[in-house]
């Protein structure tokens, strides 16, 4: 509630800290159902509004010591053993649905997320800092579980529990233009597709065929002949040289020659 409240610079948390601490234990807590005043007093403080406007809950008639300790006491019971129960019921709410939420998350090149921020400020109390900083832009995927995100000034890689998905509709001007680049670079990733060759009504494809390789002349003599001719030459002759026999008794063969 204070980080509502307090502005950038943290110089004035505590001027707001009594009002704030009064609404908090005057509202009932959505899991005990009760007041943090109930629960610790017993009773309900009298708020500044009740006093203002004369609530009738006000006037009661005076009762003994004893019985007002015995009303508060059977009250206390009665607040914390329901309190206990509302607990119970809550964690295994509570579980079921992190147990449900506990997957992945998945996000594209292009998408705005925020990032968990887990610096600290010298000087300033990490409690009262933004707890997300964004938003950066998603630019590639690393693996199921690392995504390269950037801005304006840094670039990193962050494990995707640090992230979450953007979802104000206005962003700074330089998301575009970033967006802009990483669709260009994608694009030029992919491959180019053959468009289809269609044959007519007598067969014929009407693709132009290479035309046939020119005769070209090997060394500075000898006859020509055709690259078709010299790779068929390239390939390795098997020589009629018999396996040496070295005296440690290795069988050595000789090398295979090329006929250029």
């Amino acid at each position: 509630m204070i980080r509502c409240y307090v502005d950038s610079g943290q110089k004035h948390w505590d001027e707001k800290l009594p009002l704030l601490l009064a609404a908090y234990r005057s509202t009932p807590h959505s899991i005990t159902g009760y007041t943090p005043n109930k629960l610790m007093l017993g009773r309900e403080v009298h708020l500044p509004q009740d006093l203002l406007f004369r609530d009738q809950s006000l006037r009661k008639d005076p009762i003994e010591p004893s019985t007002y300790v015995e009303r508060l006491q059977e009250g206390l019971q009665e607040a914390h053993r329901d309190a206990r129960q509302f607990l119970h019921a809550s964690q295994r709410r509570q579980k079921k649905l992190y147990d449900l939420r506990s997957a992945e998350r998945k996000f594209s090149p292009g998408d705005l997320v925020y990032v968990s921020k887990l610096s600290r400020s010298k000087g300033k109390s990490p409690k009262l800092q933004n707890v997300w900083d964004g938003p950066f832009l998603v630019t590639k995927q690393h693996g199921p579980v690392l995504y390269e995100i950037r801005n304006q000034t840094k670039q990193m890689v962050l494990h995707h529990d640090r992230l979450k998905s953007y979802r104000s509709e206005d962003f700074p001007g330089w998301v575009n233009r970033m967006r802009k680049e990483i669709t260009s670079d994608v694009a030029e990733l992919q491959p180019m597709e053959e468009e289809p060759i269609y044959a007519d009504e007598h067969g014929s494809t009407d693709v132009e065929e290479d035309p046939p390789l020119s005769p070209v002349n090997v060394g500075n003599s000898g006859p020509l002949r055709t690259r078709s001719h010299i790779l068929k030459a390239k390939e390795p002759i098997q020589s009629n040289t018999p396996p040496v026999q070295t005296r440690s008794g290795r069988t050595v063969k000789p090398p295979k020659k090329l006929d250029m």
